[in-house]
């Protein structure tokens, strides 16, 4: 009732009468706000009901045991208990009644409507999802970094993994500071225990997770001649088994909460050379992985896509380039600088560039688009 009152009581920016300024964002709002219309109208219609439900079963346990003529008794001031007892329901009825009909009928067809709606609702406005989790993996630098700070816009919780504590919890305070709650997660998702360990904290923590970006993994760029076996395998064991087993685990809460799923993959992917085949074969699987997973999820009802930067200044890519230059006999700032030439692109791109294309890419806007590789790489591959 008193959310009823305070609802009749609230003002928009109307004009005098009664008609508010119409805009192409207004219209939008209205069209958006009648689809609801009905449901506020019919919660406000029950409220009077459940009043008088909760205090007829009050007062009935109140009076458990008496005997009729004990109701029938006459207090003090003349009048039964039995009466009393009509007259409270009645007057909290009757109030309840006032509140929705002084709501309805002191409101322009849609105007304050829309006030209900979200004093009823208790949702926050469009751009933020309530009771929403993503899970970001490499979330201590670069791109994963940046994605965090950036999805805490659109979600209620953030869970930050990776294998620097130390980063993370700067990562977590940024999070914070931008709107979500952060929850941290010191693992090496290389191994397998750690995938497993991550969706239980998780679920334990929020009970569900909504987007899961599998950013993690850096895989060595060693010539095709010169590299292991070893660093072979440490690059497929996080950047693609870790995501995929990661991806398993945490598919039945992607169910429920029909979420989505994103897996970074690489422009290497498109262009393979000799000096980076790694790169390019785990980057190729992973784009393929995707796939297959996407076929699943549009049965299960869980959207997934990759993405597929070109490059991207990091500080991972500064260091390879610190270490790259000297190697060539050039300072990094000449090799900073030729890099972008050579592969016929005007600049690098930047790590919050990206995260706002994945931002994109698990916001409902992109809900139709799944199975899908999007490359963003500054016009680095000129293939069709």
């Amino acid at each position: 009732m008193a959310a009823g009152i305070l609802g009749c009581c609230f003002l928009g920016h109307h004009h005098q009468d009664g008609s508010r300024p119409e805009t192409a964002h207004s219209r939008e709002a209205d069209a958006s706000v009648s689809s609801h219309a009905w449901i506020a109208a019919t919660r406000l219609a029950a409220a009077p009901v459940l009043v008088y439900a909760a205090v007829f079963v009050m007062d009935n346990i109140a009076f458990v045991g008496y005997p009729q003529e004990a109701l029938a008794q006459v207090s003090d001031n003349g009048v039964s208990h039995a009466t009393r007892r009509c007259t409270r329901v009645q007057t909290l009825m009757t109030l309840g009644i006032f509140a929705f009909a002084a709501s309805v009928a002191y409101s322009p067809p849609m105007g304050r409507l829309q006030c209900w709606i979200l004093l009823i609702d208790l949702r926050r406005e469009k751009g933020d999802v309530v009771n929403s989790v993503a899970v970001v993996t490499g979330a201590s630098q670069g791109i994963g970094r940046s994605t965090s700070v950036r999805l805490a816009r659109d979600f209620s919780a953030i869970v930050l993994a990776a294998r620097n504590a130390d980063a993370l919890k700067e990562v977590a305070n940024a999070v914070k500071t931008a709107g979500a709650e952060p929850l941290v997660c010191d693992l090496d998702l290389s191994k397998v225990e750690s995938t497993a360990t991550l969706v239980k904290i998780t679920l334990d923590r929020f009970g569900r997770i909504d987007a899961l970006l599998n950013i993690a993994g850096a895989v060595p760029q060693v010539d095709l001649f010169e590299m292991t076996d070893e660093q072979w395998r440490a690059g497929t064991e996080l950047k693609l088994h870790g995501a995929r087993r990661l991806t398993i685990l945490a598919w039945e809460a992607l169910k429920k909460s029909r979420g989505s799923v994103v897996f970074m993959s690489g422009s290497a992917a498109l262009d393979p050379k000799p000096g980076f085949a790694a790169v390019a074969a785990i980057n190729a699987a992973i784009t393929a992985l995707a796939k297959a997973f996407a076929e699943q999820g549009i049965r299960d009802g869980v959207q997934v896509n990759s993405i597929v930067p070109g490059p991207v200044m990091t500080g991972r890519r500064r260091s390879f380039m610190e270490k790259w230059a000297p190697a060539h006999h050039m300072s990094v700032e000449d090799a900073m600088k030729q890099f972008p030439e050579k592969v016929g692109i005007s600049r690098y791109g930047e790590p919050e560039e990206i995260a706002d294309l994945l931002a994109f890419m698990v916001s409902p806007a992109a809900r139709w688009m799944t199975g899908t590789s999007v490359r963003m790489d500054g016009g680095e591959i000129k293939g069709i």
